[in-house]
């Protein structure tokens, strides 16, 4: 017999109901038992007055093989008037949010607001759980450091809650789903998902990750929205979930399902009036009462003007923000004499402007002959796209278009000039490097208003003026030429197929003369690189050497004491992607004979030991330092130095990877997003978006033209934990 057991639902908060829709088509109508999706909006048509999409997530719930297992309840707060259809196995709030309407003048008061919304959600989903010892779980998913500064731990131990498992958002919801289950159930079937459909999933903007994390569930049609539904007039940028996690909580051991309403509590200095549930103070039990009807109510969507644009935005905070940046954008634009005034720029009238005012300070401007030529003024290289190119996107035609070859010298060029608004498809100037170009649009590369260094040469080809670009020469070795370079982050190490790569610099450096770097280093890695003078076809021909790297890294955590006198620890042997690490195919849906796929990769798991061992590549890794933590804040950093002879020195990602598996992630690890936003605030705002590994010694060894040698470099300050101790600490006066 079967121990799967259905499960009953509640979605709170769900806004266009295509979390709830997911679910359903996730699970299926054999995996649930009951779903009751709830909204704010008290109707049906003010629900779809707010989220125009939520007709059609009406009419799938209702129409689907889920449709006698859904109920939808309108006018449902979080807070007070949970439906009284339970119990449920677990209840459901993906990103709670009010409103930005405090942000602006108090942070604190923003953190504390949504605070009394998380503590009285708790509150409220608590009594439709399960009795006593029958299970149950309440769910929240929140993101960046929202679990910090919101306090959800302190929301949940006033509440008589404990949180028992975390998780990112990309995996499949039957991992944590199970968790549920086997509160009641010690060995329950696993929960699987069914396989998707044509039409599904949402569009990829909520699949891809654009928004700051991906959802298992955006494959089955799962669209993350803000608060103020379709009249949000924000961007994209102020949509974003970075860092998302689910948070499950349940019952602590011995704790009733009922739990006693908020008491009135006098104060020692004067008589005051506290809310039990979020530990809010009020001057008067009127104002008390008023917040017990109503703890946490979103923004009101009343519309903010800016007078002059005439657009509008659903809170002062975003109307501030917008001003801002037009500000900003005027001081950019006053010093190149641009124009911000509207959304598309004519960049050919803008430059025959600038030309029309150039020439008659001279005395040499001729507005006859200017008004023939205008057409043509400004404009680099112009193309009609054909049928064959019909339905691609603007970026890939950049750099195919035969017209456009000697202004578009990469993918990354190509993404400048459009994001600076260098590219015209039908005249306006676009930003998204996304859009799909149609057969007979015409697109056309501009010269740069702000840089008069910007030229056209004979040949037809733009000029640009050189930039610094950070390749530094460290010391010349051996008698061919040999040399150590310093290599920047966001720079390829080899290759001549472009100017900007370190091969090609350091080949301009001597003259012209050809080298190729025998180091690999990634792009996004920093690093000293043995760089030799290509003698004949085959730049690494007849050297025999081998070179031992030496990378210095800040991880998060404090490592065992034993990794100061270093480790060894076993390195993946097919690949680290992340993708790679492990299957997710026994979370699929069984065929008819109820056999599952069981095709999995191996799962890598790092090996780590005192001494060497012989099988397989493997890091040394050990421990320099490690922070002491500040007065009031704790940080938990380490530094390291990691060395391998592996990869020909490619081992920035291969090191991130491990030290992941390990516990101890490269601090801004794209994949560590959850323990930066943990971070004490002073050292996130000191971070941005720099790298915490690079490579800062080399040894080289066994080459015929060169002696065994030590090339050691000084490490930054900020992969040093005595840096962020001062800085914490005040005692600090060193730069970023």
């Amino acid at each position: 017999m079967s121990k799967r057991r259905r499960l009953r639902i509640c979605t709170v908060g769900d806004g266009d109901l295509t979390f709830s829709l997911a679910l359903c088509r996730a699970l299926g109508e054999e995996q649930i038992d009951r779903l009751t999706a709830t909204v704010l909006p008290e109707s049906e048509e003010l629900l779809v007055a707010t989220y125009a999409t939520a007709a059609d997530s009406l009419q799938q719930l209702r129409e689907g093989p889920w449709r006698d297992r859904v109920d939808v309840r309108f006018g449902v707060d979080a807070t007070t008037n949970f439906p009284s259809s339970g119990p449920y196995d677990v209840v459901m709030f993906n990103h709670p949010h009010l409103g930005n309407a405090l942000l602006a003048d108090s942070e604190k008061e923003h953190a504390k607001r949504h605070h009394s919304l998380l503590a009285h959600y708790l509150h409220s989903a608590s009594q439709c759980l399960p009795a006593e010892g029958g299970g149950g779980a309440i769910h929240l998913c929140l993101c960046g450091s929202q679990p910090t500064t919101w306090d959800v731990a302190g929301a949940a131990e006033r509440n008589g809650l404990e949180i028992f498992h975390q998780c990112g958002t990309a995996g499949p919801v039957g991992e944590w789903l199970s968790l549920v289950l086997r509160q009641t159930d010690a060995d329950p079937d696993p929960l699987l998902m069914q396989p998707t459909q044509s039409g599904w999933p949402a569009p990829r903007r909520y699949r891809n990750g654009k928004l700051g994390s991906k959802h298992f569930l955006g494959r089955y049609g799962y669209r993350h929205r803000r608060t103020g539904g379709d009249a949000y007039s924000g961007n994209d940028n102020d949509m974003t979930v970075d860092g998302s996690v689910n948070i499950l909580l349940r019952r602590k051991q011995g704790m009733s399902a009922s739990m006693p309403l908020p008491q009135i509590i006098e104060g020692l200095d004067r008589s005051h009036y506290c809310c039990r549930i979020c530990d809010r103070a009020f001057e008067t039990e009127a104002l008390l009462e008023s917040h017990l009807q109503s703890p946490a109510s979103p923004d009101a969507h009343s519309t903010h003007r800016d007078d002059e644009t005439g657009k509008e935005f659903s809170s002062a905070y975003g109307l501030e923000t917008f001003k801002c940046q037009r500000r900003r954008q005027r001081e950019e634009e006053g010093k190149t004499g641009g124009d911000i005034t509207g959304a598309t720029i004519d960049a050919t009238a803008c430059f025959t402007s600038g030309e029309k005012e150039k020439k008659a300070r001279v005395g040499s401007y001729d507005e006859a002959q200017d008004s023939a030529n205008t057409q043509h003024v400004g404009v680099l290289a112009q193309s009609s796209v054909s049928s064959e190119f019909d339905g691609k996107r603007l970026r890939w035609y950049c750099r195919q278009a035969k017209e456009f070859t000697a202004f578009v010298k990469s993918k990354k060029h190509c993404e400048d000039l459009i994001k600076a608004g260098r590219v015209h498809v039908n005249e306006k100037a676009v930003n998204e490097s996304s859009r799909v170009v149609r057969s007979g649009d015409q697109i056309a590369i501009v010269a740069d208003l702000g840089s008069s260094k910007e030229l056209v040469n004979s040949e037809g080809e733009a000029t640009y003026p050189r930039p610094e670009t950070g390749v530094k020469i460290i010391r010349m070795i051996g008698s061919d030429g040999s040399l150590i370079a310093m290599k920047p982050s966001k720079m390829r190490t080899n290759g001549a197929f472009s100017e900007d790569t370190l091969d090609s610099q350091v080949s301009a450096m001597r003259n012209g003369k050809r080298y190729s770097s025998m180091t690999k280093l990634e792009t996004s890695c920093e690093g000293v690189c043995y760089v030799v003078p290509v003698l004949g076809s085959d730049p690494h021909e007849k050297r025999d050497i081998s070179i031992l790297y030496r990378y210095s890294a800040l991880v998060f955590g404090h490592v065992p004491q034993n990794w100061s006198s270093g480790v060894y620890v076993s390195m993946p042997s097919n690949g680290c992607r992340r993708w790679k690490n492990s299957s997710r195919s026994q979370y699929c849906a069984q065929d008819a004979d109820g056999a599952k796929a069981d095709a999995e990769e191996e799962i890598y798991v790092p090996r780590v030991s005192t001494s060497p061992s012989t099988g397989g590549e493997q890091l040394f890794v050990r421990c320099i330092s490690r922070t002491i933590g500040g007065n009031s804040e704790t940080l938990t950093l380490t530094s390291l130095i990691v060395e391998s002879d592996a990869k020909d020195g490619k081992l920035c990602s291969a090191i991130s990877f491990v030290l992941r598996k390990l516990g101890h992630g490269v601090v801004n690890d794209r994949f560590c997003k959850r323990e930066g936003a943990e971070l004490p605030r002073i050292v996130r705002n000191r971070l941005k978006k720099k790298t915490f590994i690079g490579c800062y010694g080399l040894q080289i060894r066994g080459d015929a033209e060169v002696e065994s040698i030590e090339v050691p470099v000084a490490v930054p300050d900020r992969l040093k934990t005595a840096y962020w101790d001062a800085l914490l600490t005040g005692r600090s006066s060193c730069e970023k």
